[in-house]
């Protein structure tokens, strides 16, 4: 479904995301495929392309800024296009459960470790859509993204709009493990 300039529609999620959180970004109108993330014995076309990408090329959208939110099968938020997804509310940390056709990513479990490290309640539970408009913090991870704060979705501002407290001890903590600014205590990084 191509939810148009409005941005708005039951499978449309727009995301406002910014690595760095410090320069300006207009906009992003990110589009759901009308199909649902599949369950594992789900059958699915793979010579139909998906929306995620195309779409937002199609509509001009610059291919860094094409970050979409992802349902599961149930309808519950799932993962990004090509990350993990985590929201901070009330001081606890909330991530969909590995049944929620997640993929079970590296950067998942360090970011969840890491929590854990740090005394930050680390909660695995299904999340409704409507959860991410009310979250304190929201944040993707993943191997290219390391650790990304988001600004906005379907442009509902995500707390102040600027990366939260728990997403920035979480961003510095791992960022500093993976750029050799502490000492990797849990044998994560390999030198080459």
């Amino acid at each position: 479904m191509w939810c148009g300039p409005q941005c708005s529609g039951p499978n449309t999620l727009c995301v406002l995301a910014d690595k760095e959180n410090v320069r300006p970004i207009d906009s992003v109108g990110q589009v759901f495929d009308p199909y649902r993330h599949v369950a594992v014995e789900t059958v699915f076309d793979p010579s139909r392309p998906t929306g995620t990408i195309v779409e937002e090329r199609r509509r001009g959208v610059p291919i860094e800024r094409a970050l979409g939110i992802a349902l599961d099968a149930t309808g519950f938020v799932s993962e990004g296009s090509g990350e993990n997804i985590f929201l901070v509310k009330k001081s606890t940390l909330y991530t969909p459960p590995l049944t929620a056709s997640v993929l079970p990513g590296i950067t998942r479990s360090a970011i969840m470790q890491l929590a854990q490290e740090l005394k930050i309640p680390v909660v695995e539970r299904s999340i409704p859509r409507e959860m991410l408009y009310i979250a304190d913090e929201v944040f993707f991870v993943g191997t290219a993204t390391e650790v990304t704060p988001v600004r906005s979705i379907d442009r509902v501002t995500i707390g102040d709009g600027s990366r939260g407290a728990i997403t920035g001890r979480l961003q510095a903590e791992f960022n500093a493990l993976a750029n050799g600014q502490k000492d990797d205590r849990h044998r994560w990084v390999t030198a080459l």
